[in-house]
C-alpha cells in the first residue's frame, strides 16, 4: 500500500511544474504590462476587423496565387489588411479633423505639431479646437466639459506625440505617448491577425466542443462581427450623417457636433433613431427658430425610418436579435469609454461581441432548446 512518502513523489513533479507555469505566466504579464493598452486595442481591432479586412484578403490570395504555401499567404494578407486598416484610421482620423477644425491648414498644423514636435502649430490647432468646443457648449450648456481643462488634456495628450522623442520614451522610460500607442498596436495588429486564428485553433481544442462545434462558433463570431459593423456601428454613423447634414443645410448647425450627439443617441435601443435628432432641435426651438426645429423634426424622422427599415432587413439576413444586441453593444461602448477613455469606442463592441457570440452558443451546446437552434 503507497504511504505518504509516496504520494508526495507522485504529485511533486506536478507541483513544481506548475508552479513553473505559474512562474512563467506571471513574467510575462509583468513584462508585456506596458503595453496594456496597445495589446488591448489591437485585439479588439483584430475582433471586429477580422472578417471584414483580413478573411477577404486571405481568400482572395488563396484563388489567385493556389501554389503558394498557407503560411505565406497568411503573411501577406495580415500586412495588406493592417496597412488597409492603418490607412482607414487615419483617413478617417483626418475627416473628422477636417470636419472638426473647418480648415486644411489646421488639420496640418495639428498633424505636424504631433508629429514633427512643433509646439507653436501645435498650440493654433488646439486654440481652434477649443473654440470649436466653446460653442458647442454654448449649444449645449449641459455638457461638463471646461474649456481650460480641455484644452490642458489636449497639450499634454499631444505633446509627447514627435515621432522621435516618443519612442524614444518609449523605449527607454516606458512612457507610451500617441505615436507609441499607433505604432504598438499596428504591429501586434499584424500578429494577430497572421497567427491569431492559429492560436484560437489551439484554445478551442482544449474545449469541450466537438468540430462541427467549434466551426459554428467560429460563423457565430465572424457573423456577429459583420452584423456589428454593418448593422449597428455603421447604422448609427449613418444616422448621426444624416442629422448632422440636415442640421447644417437647415440651421447652419456644426454637422460633426450634431451628428455626434445623434450618432451616440442612435445607439440607444428602440427609441434612440427616432430622438437622434431631439437635442438639436431643442436648440432651435428655444432660439425661437421654431419652423427650422418643425422641419428639422420632419426630416429627421424620415430619414430615420429608412435607414431603419434598411438596417432591419439586414439584422434579419444575418440572424442577428437586433434589439438584444443592440442594447448589449450600447452598454459596452458607454463602458468602454467610461473605463478605457476613446479607446473604449473599440474595445466596448469587441466585448459585447464576445459576450453575445459566448452567451447565445452555450445553450445550443448543452442541450437547451432544439437542435436545430443552434447558432449558425
Amino acid at each position: 500500500m503507497p504511504g505518504p512518502s509516496d504520494h508526495l513523489r507522485a504529485w511533486l513533479p506536478h507541483v513544481l511544474l506548475l508552479g513553473l507555469v505559474v512562474a512563467a505566466v506571471g513574467l510575462l504579464l509583468v513584462v508585456v504590462w506596458p503595453l496594456r493598452d496597445p495589446l488591448l486595442l489591437a485585439g479588439a481591432i483584430a475582433l471586429l476587423t477580422y472578417p471584414l479586412a483580413f478573411l477577404p484578403i486571405l481568400n482572395r490570395l488563396r484563388a489567385s496565387a493556389p501554389h503558394w504555401p498557407d503560411d505565406r499567404n497568411r503573411f501577406v494578407a495580415a500586412a495588406l489588411a493592417t496597412a488597409a486598416v492603418g490607412v482607414a484610421g487615419a483617413l478617417l482620423l483626418v475627416g473628422a479633423l477636417w470636419l472638426a477644425l473647418g480648415r486644411l491648414e489646421q488639420v496640418w498644423d495639428l498633424l505636424a505639431g504631433v508629429l514633427l514636435g512643433d509646439g507653436r502649430r501645435l498650440d493654433r490647432a488646439i486654440d481652434a479646437l477649443v473654440r470649436k468646443l466653446s460653442r458647442i457648449v454654448e449649444l449645449y450648456p449641459q455638457l461638463p466639459w471646461d474649456a481650460k481643462l480641455v484644452k490642458a488634456s489636449l497639450r499634454e495628450l499631444l505633446g509627447r506625440g514627435a515621432v522621435g522623442t516618443d519612442m524614444l520614451g518609449f523605449l527607454f522610460k516606458g512612457t507610451v505617448g500617441v505615436m507609441a500607442t499607433a505604432a504598438m498596436t499596428l504591429i501586434a495588429l499584424f500578429y494577430l491577425y497572421a497567427q491569431g486564428p492559429h492560436l484560437v485553433s489551439q484554445m478551442l481544442h482544449w474545449l469541450p466542443l466537438t468540430a462541427e462545434r467549434r466551426e459554428q462558433l467560429g460563423e457565430r463570431f465572424r457573423g456577429l462581427a459583420v452584423y456589428v459593423a454593418a448593422g449597428v456601428l455603421a447604422r448609427a454613423a449613418l444616422h448621426g450623417v444624416v442629422c448632422g447634414l440636415i442640421a447644417w443645410a437647415l440651421a447652419g448647425a456644426n454637422p460633426i457636433a450634431t451628428g455626434a450627439v445623434a450618432a451616440f443617441l442612435a445607439l440607444l435601443p428602440v427609441v434612440g433613431p427616432a430622438i437622434a435628432w431631439l437635442p438639436f432641435a431643442t436648440v432651435l426651438w428655444s432660439s425661437d427658430q421654431r419652423i427650422q426645429a418643425v422641419c428639422l423634426a420632419i426630416s429627421c424622422l424620415s430619414a430615420a425610418w429608412v435607414v431603419e427599415l434598411s438596417f432591419q432587413r439586414l439584422a434579419r439576413r444575418l440572424g442577428a436579435d437586433s434589439l438584444w444586441f443592440s442594447f448589449l453593444l450600447f452598454c459596452g461602448l458607454v463602458g468602454g469609454v467610461a473605463s478605457f477613455g476613446l479607446r473604449g469606442i473599440i474595445i466596448g463592441p469587441a466585448a459585447a461581441l464576445t459576450a453575445a457570440a459566448l452567451f447565445g452558443f452555450l445553450p445550443a451546446v448543452y442541450g437547451v432548446g432544439r437542435e436545430d437552434d443552434a447558432p449558425r
